[in-house]
């Protein structure tokens, strides 16, 4: 679900891509994905892999921020 999202935000030329504007990039991917997927958990492990440098994770288990006061307002799917 959060490739297209990602697709559409990452620069032409993603080796250009900073790991900082990466992660916030991925950060409001994995957003979209909370709000889109019901049965998504929020509990999200992200972690860097990089050609020339050794893998290491960002976080663990961190649960992003979420709003579902708009939620009452929705009807019909209940």
């Amino acid at each position: 679900m959060a490739g297209p999202f990602l697709e559409l935000n990452i620069p032409e030329k993603p080796e250009n891509l900073e790991k900082e504007d990466a992660e916030k990039h991925l950060r409001k991917a994995l957003s979209v994905v909370t709000y889109r997927d019901k049965m998504t958990l929020n509990s999200w492990t992200i972690g860097h892999v990089g050609k020339d440098s050794p893998s290491e994770i960002v976080c663990h288990k961190e649960s992003l921020p979420t709003e579902w006061g708009f939620a009452q307002m929705i009807v019909g799917y209940e």
